[in-house]
Parts: C-alpha cells; structure tokens; sequence
C-alpha cells in the first residue's frame, strides 16, 4: 500500500482547526476497494444521468414514472452481485444520500436487499439523519430485520449529536425499534450529556478548557481537495475533476469523470460527512438551482460568552429531551429529568417523579 498524501490545506488554513480529518492509513483505500468503488461510481452516475434526461427537471425516461424507477430497473438489470453485496455499500450511500426523495428511498430499498453490517449502518444513518419522515420510517422498518448490535451504536451515537434534529430522530427509531436492551445505555446517556448541557460544549480531557461541538456545511463540489488529495497521475483510482467553482456542471456524469483540470482522487478521503443534503440556492439572476452540501461536526474553543451562556441555561437540552422521551416510552412511565431516579428504576426500586 502506498503512503497517503498529506492532505495540502491542513496547514494553510486555520478554520479548518476542529475538523474531523483522518490521516495516514486510515484515510487510504487498498487496491481492491478502490477499483470497485471507481467502476461502480462510474455506473451508477450514468445510471443516474440516464434517469434525469434534463438537469434540473422532474422529468423520467420513457416508460418509467420516475426517474427513481428507471434507476431501480437499471440496477435490478444488473448481476445480484454488483449491487446487493455489502462492498456495494459505500457507493450506493455516497452518491444516492445527495438525491431527492425518490431516490433516497431507493437507497433504503437497495441497502435492505444488502446482508450484513455495512448496510444496517446505512440503514440508520438514514434513520437518524435523514430529512425525510417516509425515508426514516421505510429505513427503520428495514432495521426491524437486521440484528441490534449491527445499529445499535449509530443510533445512540446520535442522541449526543450537536445536531438536535439527529438525537429527535434516533430517539424515535429507538423507540419503533422497541430497543429496550439498550435501556441501561439511555440512562448512562442522560447522564452524560446532563441537565444544562445542551450537547454542544464539552471539557477537553482532563483540562477545564471548554469547547463546542457544532455543525458546519461543506459545499461538496466547491471543496473536492478539502476532503480528497490531489491527483496527478491518471492511474489513481477513483479520479473526479474539480470543478470551477464559478461554473458548475450540471450533471453529475460531467462532474466526475469528463473534462481537463485539476483532478482529485477519492480513494484518499480526509473528511467523511455524517450526512449530505441537496439544497436550494438563489443565484444573482434569482434563478434556483440545488447543490450537495456535506454535514461534518467540528470541535473548537469556546468562547467567553458561549462558557457564560452555558452556565446560565436553566432547561434541558433538545437532545437531553430525546433521550427522556425515548426513555418514556419504552419504560412506559414519567419519572421525570433525574437521572438518579432513573437509576433507582433501573435497580429495581419503587420510584416515581415525585421522587427527586
């Protein structure tokens, strides 16, 4: 395996302090994975071009009443060994997770045919950051079939997400999960995040510093060498164009894989998003036209202000109120915001909310 590029924008920017970013081995794709991940990106974006004849219309190929149809058609056409594999995964979420609705449902419906752990994960991702209600619902009733340990930890991670929307959904799919082994875990969680903490700012180790876990946008086609190293080799594995920030493609077919330029290679990937949207942006003409943003947590310092806000907040975080809400449910009882009592509850004694 060939050493991983040091990512160039490390040391010439400093609002990058804070982000996620992998080095060395970990953000290097061995020989094999990338070579699938090259040749089934390059499917699925024809696929995908093939499905949306006009950029930017709600048109479909004829014959198919949408273009999600004639994607789910073309795929299906295709050996069961392309796409419902787990070494599948990872294409199908990074390009369909940016999709409209239709197609995300489709990702839910491909990762349910997948076996295995990658695409449980997948699966609640999708339940614990997708905008959709009709994806989380269909992305949850697909994990009713997989087992709990393969989900588990994405969706209490969630629940201390910055994000407060992520933490409401996880704690609703735990619920429809009936996840009551994971009971004990939710009190722990409770504890954790605590009764004035809204998620957000956490000490470093063992110093008092305080700092703010908080989520940031990327624009996925304005930041290609922010999250992949730079190619200058045309035998690098998975090659994309970076495209001209000032005149992007329409079409993802001429995004990836067409045109002279600076290229970037994603089999060396710096940044991995928790989730990505397609969003609506209002050019100079008024025109809309919509574009992949990428959603990563970064931590930094606190400043004085934020540390003062905190100690003054008096009610519970979003997120501490996910947690209760999941714990409601399952326990099938109000007992309050006292992780004590619900520590008592979980040791068996008679307790109630009047309790605290």
């Amino acid at each position: 395996m060939r050493p991983a590029p040091e990512p160039a924008l490390f040391s010439e920017r400093s609002d990058l302090d804070g982000l996620p970013f992998r080095k060395g081995a970990e953000c290097y794709l061995f020989t094999m994975p990338a070579v699938r991940l090259e040749e089934l990106s390059k499917t699925l974006h024809d696929y995908i071009a093939e499905a949306k004849p006009v950029p930017g219309s709600r048109g479909a190929p004829a014959g198919y009443a949408s273009g999600a149809d004639y994607l789910w058609a073309r795929l299906s056409q295709d050996s069961a060994a392309t796409w419902r594999v787990p070494d599948a995964v990872p294409t199908l979420v990074q390009i369909l997770q940016a999709q409209d609705t239709p197609y995300r449902r489709l990702l839910v419906r491909m990762l349910s045919s997948i076996h295995g752990e990658w695409a449980a994960e997948a699966l609640a991702r999708r339940a614990a950051f997708d905008l959709s209600p009709l994806v989380r619902e269909e992305a949850v009733y697909a994990l009713r079939a997989r087992h709990e340990k393969d989900y588990r930890r994405i969706l209490l991670d969630a629940l201390r997400h910055p994000w407060p929307a992520a933490a409401e959904f996880a704690a609703e799919a735990i619920v429809n999960l009936n996840m009551t082994s994971a009971i004990p875990e939710l009190v722990s969680v409770l504890d954790q995040i605590g009764s004035s903490d809204d998620c957000r700012l956490k000490s470093r180790g063992n110093e008092r510093t305080m700092v703010v876990r908080e989520l940031v946008q990327v624009n996925h086609l304005k930041n290609c060498l922010l999250c992949h190293a730079a190619s200058a080799d045309r035998t690098d594995h998975v090659r994309g164009l970076v495209p001209d920030p000032d005149r992007l493609p329409t079409t993802s077919r001429t995004v990836y894989y067409r045109g002279e330029g600076l290229f970037a290679r994603a089999d060396v990937t710096y940044l991995v998003q928790d989730f990505s949207v397609l969003q609506p942006l209002v050019d100079g003409d008024k025109r809309v036209r919509h574009e992949r943003f990428d959603y990563v947590v970064r931590t930094r310092s606190a400043s004085p202000g934020e540390q003062t806000e905190q100690l003054d907040k008096k009610t519970d975080s979003p997120q501490r109120q996910s947690v209760l809400f999941a714990l409601r449910e399952m326990a099938g009882a109000d007992l309050g915001s006292d992780v004590r009592v619900w520590e008592r509850w979980l040791k068996g004694e008679t307790v109630t909310a009047a309790s605290q």
